[in-house]
């Protein structure tokens, strides 16, 4: 028919995003719709090329689209005899993948630092939120093509947690959290108090800035025979003990933060344990076993005099070295 005009565009076309690759598509039959009108779909914006979808019904679910990216659909209605009616248009994005993010403190006290890959598809912004106990953070608002980000004049010691938030339109998917902690203060100088012949009390100044997180302090002691020692504290003094006479240790201590961190060591080094002096008693027993051989003729005493003596010198030299 000549005057046949082409059939009549639909109504109440209606797009939901589905998923990061899909989008629903609804509308509403044309005036004077007739039986073997199909509808055709073409997509553009969010696929590599144009592509056009036939459907009889009047729902349609569009797949293999790119991910957070702005979609452009139009339908227009086919008549049987191949004539198309008005094109109805619509806009729908899809939603953004989300990121895997990493964060580390890079061996630092104050910094953190979190970064990710950009994910499948297109991002309109990054959103990266960090969080502790005791410290509240603005989020940090970034472009798409900025893929990382460093915190900075955070406190010693403290467990951070981020997670990275992708927006495309009115879109938008939260990572998973990722945690870490910055490294705690090490502790101020180590002081030796005291040492005797199998001990030695050491002291250091309290790690600064660590009033309000959790920490310990480990001691390390390592003698020229390597033998090697630890002590785990919460005190800033310690007694190293069961040490040997006369041997130099190197000494350190550490401050141990949340999640098993370390900080930087403080040294002490060849710290000499007293040495037992065997010379005085050797020499007294010596003078003793003299005056008693002299005084003594009678073999049977001059033995029990003797081993009297050996016993005093062995318990003397016992005390000594205690």
């Amino acid at each position: 028919d000549p005057l046949f005009p082409g059939p009549y565009p639909i109504s109440g076309l209606l797009a939901s995003t589905v998923n990061t690759t899909g989008v629903r598509l609804t509308w509403t039959k044309p005036p004077h719709y007739q039986s073997g009108y199909t509808y055709r779909i073409q997509t553009e914006g969010c696929v590599s090329t144009p592509t056009n979808h036939t459907v009889t019904g009047e729902v349609a679910v569009i797949p293999e689209l790119t991910p957070g990216t702005n979609c452009t659909f139009r339908v227009s209605v086919k008549a049987q005899d191949g004539i198309e009616g008005g094109t109805v248009s619509i806009f729908q994005y899809t939603e953004p993948e989300s990121v895997q993010p990493s964060i580390s403190n890079n061996r630092s006290t104050n910094t953190i630092v979190v970064s990710w890959a950009a994910p499948p598809g297109n991002v309109g912004q990054y959103v990266v939120h960090l969080n502790s106990t005791d410290q509240v953070f603005t989020p940090v608002w970034l472009n798409s093509n900025q893929q990382t980000h460093t915190f900075i004049y955070l406190s010693a010691g403290r467990e951070y947690t981020a997670v990275v938030t992708t927006i495309s339109g009115p879109f938008n998917k939260t990572s998973g959290p990722v945690t870490t902690a910055t490294q705690p203060n090490p502790p101020g100088p180590i002081v030796i108090l005291e040492k005797n012949t199998s001990s030695i009390t050491v002291e250091w100044g309290e790690a600064p800035l660590m009033a309000n997180t959790t920490f310990s302090y480990l001691v390390k002691y390592l003698s020229t025979q390597l033998d090697n020692k630890t002590v785990t504290t919460t005190n800033t003094s310690q007694t190293l003990p069961s040490l040997s006479s006369g041997t130099p240790y190197n000494m350190s201590v550490v401050t141990v933060g949340v999640l098993g961190f370390h900080s930087e060591e403080v040294w002490s080094s060849l710290v000499t344990t007293s040495e037992c002096q065997h010379t005085h008693v050797h020499t007294h027993a010596s003078m003793r076993t003299r005056t008693t051989i002299s005084e003594h003729i009678h073999p049977n005493t001059t033995l029990r005099r003797l081993l009297s003596v050996f016993v005093i010198i062995v318990i003397l030299t016992s005390l000594c070295c205690l």
